[in-house]
């Protein structure tokens, strides 16, 4: 997992935690801003996946991305991606 996609992730499990406190998409994006910075999900990131978690009990929510079909990454630094 690179530094950028473990930021994410990170992120995801915050977001999920807020929607089980009833936290609004935007107040999320919020919050995530002012730690993260410029490293945060975009508004409507942080919408899309509370609609993800916002359907699943508490703490049982899938975070990790899942395989997806196509050609598989192949990027070997950090200029390339």
């Amino acid at each position: 997992m690179t530094a950028l996609s473990y930021v994410r992730f990170k992120q995801c499990v915050v977001i999920e935690f807020l929607v089980a406190e009833n936290v609004k998409p935007v107040d999320i994006h919020r919050l995530l801003l002012a730690v993260y910075g410029n490293q945060t999900l975009d508004v409507s990131s942080v919408r899309r996946w509370a609609l993800r978690v916002n359907g699943s009990e508490v703490g049982k929510a899938i975070i990790a991305d899942q395989d997806r079909s196509g050609r598989p990454v192949t990027v070997t630094d950090e200029t390339h991606k």
